[in-house]
């Protein structure tokens, strides 16, 4: 596996901070 469950999301939530 990668990278942790919350590691994921949270460059998830910053991704999606950027686009807003």
């Amino acid at each position: 596996t990668g990278l942790p469950a919350y590691a994921f999301w949270a460059k998830r939530s910053r991704q999606l901070n950027a686009l807003s």
